[in-house]
């Protein structure tokens, strides 16, 4: 998820059964070799902006993701709400 110019990762923690969403910067300091290898098996790729081109390229792509990730959201609440009333 992008917010402003940062982005953010959903984390699920172990032991708990809600994601919270952690400001990347955070997570490449306590966790870097996790944070890398997600990146490398998702084909995430981000770009300084010292190459305008590819920097806009990844802009428009995080604004897709982060359109993608906001309908997932929505559709998991929808799920839950059916499976609550119904559950």
């Amino acid at each position: 998820m992008i917010e402003g110019n940062e982005e953010y990762y959903e984390v699920q923690w172990k032991r708990y059964n809600e994601t919270t969403l952690e400001p990347r910067d955070a997570l490449l300091e306590d966790v870097p070799k996790m944070v890398n290898k997600f990146e490398k098996k998702n084909k995430i790729v981000l770009y300084d902006s010292k190459n305008k081109k590819k920097n806009k390229i990844a802009q428009n792509a995080k604004i897709v993701i982060n359109m993608l990730l906001n309908i997932l959201y929505i559709l998991r609440e929808k799920s839950e709400t059916v499976v609550s009333k119904f559950g």
